[in-house]
């Protein structure tokens, strides 16, 4: 679960609360892997921390994501349907993380969290 308020009112409705949901195929090492938005309350964009700025998977190698060799598309599907292709993933193998990180492609569009239905991430071939 993600919380975000203002932290600036102590106007107890006025804040976005959002519900993720992880899965991904069973098998030795999965080719995809989905961040599902399951629940939103929201009342209004609330400021830049209700836009997605990075994901980082922690402890990687058990769900067989460590590969150094591969990298992982990043694509975003919004509540209208549409996709956003973001920047494509790197493994860092000091921290055991799968990191996608706003920002590293040229011309990414931001993506917000109020908007926001799922997030796949697909193995490279």
């Amino acid at each position: 679960m993600y919380f975000n308020d203002d932290g600036e009112t102590l106007n107890a409705t006025d804040f976005n609360q959002y519900h993720v949901q992880y899965s991904q195929p069973q098998g030795q090492i999965p080719s995809t892997m989905t961040l599902s938005i399951t629940n939103k309350q929201k009342t209004r964009l609330i400021n830049a921390n209700d836009n997605l700025d990075g994901v980082s998977i922690y402890f990687a190698s058990r769900s067989g994501w460590e590969e150094t060799t591969s990298t992982y598309t990043v694509v975003a599907t919004l509540d209208d349907g549409s996709t956003v292709t973001l920047s494509d993933t790197t493994y860092v193998p000091m921290t055991d993380r799968l990191v996608y990180s706003f920002g590293k492609a040229a011309n990414e569009k931001s993506v917000s969290l109020y908007d926001l239905e799922k997030i796949v991430f697909t193995k490279k071939a």
